[in-house]
């Protein structure tokens, strides 16, 4: 829809009628609430598509909107947890994995903190405290931006 966020929400509220118990449905949903900086409610979607892709195989990208929504509202040993599981089998996933980094910094677990950015890195350079905000980095939300701010100023301020 272009960035007609509040279009694409109807749309999916009207996709969640028609198919409930569509996993798909309430995740692109946690998406667009996310996007929107309605953290609480990406969370509560996000946590409902985790539930009804309990036997799907792609729980790991469900679970994503659910580790990235946590981290947003600060239920960050939620989003580590989840996190962690989602890269134990797609090792890459870099939405997750800047997420991961904030909550790990945030949470004091420096060590982890600082590998997960050395993993980042490693795959997308321009993951900086400078460039986190800047109008061409893929984060879409205010929320994202300002947690992964906070995450890299907690990083500096525990000396890593």
């Amino acid at each position: 829809l272009l960035n007609e966020l509040e279009i694409g929400a109807e749309y999916l509220s009207m996709a969640r009628q028609i198919s409930p118990y569509a996993p798909l449905t309430w995740d692109l949903s946690a998406m667009n609430a996310l996007y929107r900086d309605r953290t609480f409610e990406g969370f509560e979607l996000a946590s409902r598509a985790n539930r009804l892709s309990r036997f799907s195989p792609y729980k790991p990208i469900f679970d994503s909107s659910l580790a990235i929504s946590a981290a947003l509202c600060g239920r960050h040993q939620d989003a580590i947890i989840t996190g962690r599981s989602i890269l134990s089998r797609r090792q890459e996933f870099l939405p997750v994995m800047r997420h991961l980094f904030a909550s790990l910094s945030l949470t004091g677990a420096k060590d982890d903190a600082a590998a997960m950015l050395q993993k980042i890195q490693q795959i997308d350079p321009d993951f900086t405290a400078a460039n986190v905000g800047a109008p061409d980095y893929p984060l879409q939300s205010k929320s994202s931006v300002e947690l992964i701010r906070a995450g890299f100023q907690s990083f500096e301020k525990a000396g890593a």
